[in-house]
């Protein structure tokens, strides 16, 4: 495994293969204004107006209820789950304030519709994305982008045409939407299946080992 310290350092006349995958978050794009804690805290925040609790509730704790939700659902009965989509993982947090089903998904939804929004307008591209990935383009590669991510592939489009990367890519796979994950290693089966290629065939840039 090579490591380079910024997008600058990687040569396209050492990469052998025709296609080449990109994490996405803190790889190719970064949050430029709040980092990912403020962020979800600030959902939080949002959360407990949402339900009138803001007052009495403490949002770092709320957060934490997020995360063991999140812990939860990837353990729960049933199909497995990989990566919950943030809506999801909103409504079970919600259901201990709202104990009627629907109102609780729907009050998911708005949270992390809310909490989108608010990463959208944060997120920017790495300097020297475009410019690595044009290159990329002009030697001929298929670019791939490969995020574990909680937002849906719709919604990480939306980011990736937002910072102006959009274009570059071959195609975009997110872990909410297919429920597979790189950490596991399924995503990256996955993308080598719909792409007719052996993992060798595959070269993949990205921030965590």
């Amino acid at each position: 495994m090579d490591k380079v310290k910024s997008l600058s350092d990687i040569a396209i006349s050492d990469i052998a293969s025709e296609t080449v995958s990109f994490d996405l978050f803190d790889t190719l794009i970064y949050r430029k204004y709040l980092s990912v804690f403020q962020v979800h805290d600030l959902a939080s925040a949002y959360a407990l107006t949402q339900v009138g609790r803001y007052q009495t509730d403490s949002i770092a704790d709320l957060t934490q209820r997020r995360y063991a939700a999140t812990d939860m659902l990837k353990l729960g009965e049933g199909d497995p789950v990989e990566e919950p989509p943030l809506a999801n993982v909103w409504a079970e947090v919600m259901s201990t304030y709202l104990p009627e089903k629907d109102a609780a998904i729907a009050m998911g939804a708005r949270i992390a519709a809310f909490e989108f929004d608010v990463d959208f307008r944060n997120l920017s591209a790495v300097d020297g994305a475009r410019a690595l990935l044009e290159r990329l383009k002009e030697a001929g590669k298929k670019i791939i982008a490969i995020s574990d991510m909680y937002f849906s592939t719709g919604e990480i489009r939306q980011v990736l045409a937002n910072v102006g990367l959009l274009d570059l890519f071959d195609d975009v796979y997110v872990s909410a939407t297919v429920n597979k994950t790189k950490q596991t290693g399924s995503l990256f089966t996955h993308v080598c299946q719909e792409h007719g290629l052996q993992s060798a065939e595959l070269t993949h840039f990205g921030d965590n080992t």
